[in-house]
């Protein structure tokens, strides 16, 4: 699917503000995938649960697992997948996006009014407790919240956590997190509510890593073998399968056992020195120059790199590399594993600081032309390019305004050093109407005076059309 596209009629037609439709995709289930029978089951025994919560740090396959168990359950349970990030701490957007998923196996589900047409205060006023009400006519429905942790703003959290406690009881709520998740988890805990996954259940097991090393990816190593890396990986699943795609081409296998980092710090030392270190000069020019994106195409890559060839590259990388993960089923749009990407972005500031503001930059170009100006707005910003940043809000604020993406906007302008927004008229009459609307009087009131301390505009201009209740 096409990044803040829906196709119709041949034509790609803009989708609303921020909306994702890759984000309501489970994970495509790889040949390389370990099945894992035991936690699997445990999943399937906590069907009965209101909350299920899958934590442990990244590399910990809980995407994966979860991935794997909605696919295996598709004709048994309906489930909702929406895979959550930064943009989801706008509670309009997460809403949209939670609607719109379950919406795909209940059919008609929220048909009387979107999130999006929605304002933040009617959100938990109106909108949930009647989502909540038509939920009570469908068959039980598990709605998988991926990357749970992506949420940091308390109006989201909040509406998860009221939706939670007052959905139907044939709602299950699954959460993938790294982090521990604010929901009320001591009570759910005490009346039986709640099954965890946590890191240690999570972590492979010397008999899943030999599976996975010998049996799968036909690696031949001895049993002592497989045990250090376990030991020295303590479990962890990334870091065993990038110790086996590094060893693919490796001479002596166990050599590169006896050399393998001992602890997790050693072990991203050693992904530079051994896996992105594996891929030619170009390609690896390419991933480090295209890790400041969240999400991939070969347009996006072509105009961040200057190059002409990007698609096919990311072919070849998908094909080779566990850890740059597709978004549909037409091989368009990708995006780096986290923890990869994370790598990545470390050693680009470490070899090139100077290019990384201009990648953004060329990004945020592109994503104006391509129609994303939520994208576009945070790549300049992540350029340090506030003039340009500010001009993009002052051009666009009004399309998010009617949106109901309000706390969108003032994420956007807390970015800003509080003298530029003071100092830019333009700037200030975006914070004025956002916390008018938000019925932030006070903070309302102040861009208002400082607009009228500027003597740029006439005071009636500023205050004429902002009603503060």
């Amino acid at each position: 699917m096409t990044r803040g596209r829906e196709r119709t009629s041949g034509r790609e037609q803009p989708a609303a503000p921020g909306i994702v439709l890759t984000k309501l995709h489970p994970p495509i289930t790889r040949p390389q995938t370990l099945r894992r029978p035991d936690l699997l089951a445990r999943l399937e025994a906590a069907s009965g649960s209101r909350l299920v919560v899958v934590a442990g740090p990244a590399g910990y396959g809980k995407t994966t697992l979860l991935g794997t168990w909605t696919a295996e359950r598709s004709a048994e349970r309906l489930t909702g997948w929406v895979t959550l990030d930064k943009a989801d701490d706008d509670p309009i957007v997460l809403w949209t996006h939670i609607v719109r998923a379950l919406g795909r196996v209940c059919p008609g589900l929220g048909a009387s009014g979107l999130p999006e047409a929605s304002s933040p205060g009617s959100l938990i006023a109106v909108v949930l407790p009647r989502i909540v009400n038509e939920l009570e006519a469908f068959p039980p429905v598990t709605l998988i919240l991926d990357d749970y942790h992506r949420l940091s703003s308390a109006p989201s959290r909040d509406s998860i956590a009221w939706f939670l406690a007052h959905a139907p009881a044939t709602v299950q709520l699954v959460v993938s997190t790294r982090t521990e998740p604010r929901l009320p988890l001591g009570a759910m805990r005490a009346h039986g509510e709640l099954v965890e996954l946590r890191s240690q259940a999570l972590r492979f097991s010397f008999d899943e890593a030999r599976e996975l090393l010998n049996d799968t990816l036909r690696l031949d190593l001895a049993p002592s073998e497989v045990e250090r890396l376990v030991e020295l990986t303590e479990g962890w699943p990334a870091g065993l399968y990038l110790a086996a795609l590094s060893m693919g081409d490796a001479g002596d296998r166990s050599a590169f056992v006896a050399r393998f980092g001992a602890s997790n710090r050693h072990v991203l030392d050693f992904l530079v020195d051994e896996v992105l270190d594996s891929f030619d000069a170009d390609t690896q020019t390419f991933m480090l120059r295209t890790s400041v994106l969240e999400r991939l195409c070969g347009p996006l890559c072509d105009a961040v790199t200057g190059s002409s060839e990007s698609t096919s590259r990311l072919e070849e990388i998908a094909r080779t590399n566990l850890f740059l993960v597709p978004l549909d089923d037409r091989g368009e749009w990708y995006r780096f594993h986290h923890l990869f990407a994370q790598l990545l972005n470390l050693e680009l500031i470490r070899q090139e600081p100077e290019l990384v503001p201009d990648l953004h930059l060329r990004a945020s170009a592109w994503q104006v032309d391509f129609g994303t100006m939520d994208e576009a707005i945070g790549h300049a910003l992540d350029a340090g390019d506030l003039s340009n940043a500010a001009e993009l809000i002052e051009g666009s604020w009004i399309d998010f305004t009617n949106a109901c993406r309000f706390e969108t906007i003032r994420g956007w302008l807390h970015r800003f050093p509080e003298s530029m927004v003071h100092g830019d008229v333009g700037l200030l009459l975006v914070d004025a109407w956002v916390s008018s609307l938000c019925a932030m009087r006070t903070e309302a009131a102040r861009a208002i005076d400082l607009i009228e301390r500027s003597g740029e505009l006439e005071p009636d201009c500023a205050t004429s059309d902002l009603s503060l209740g």
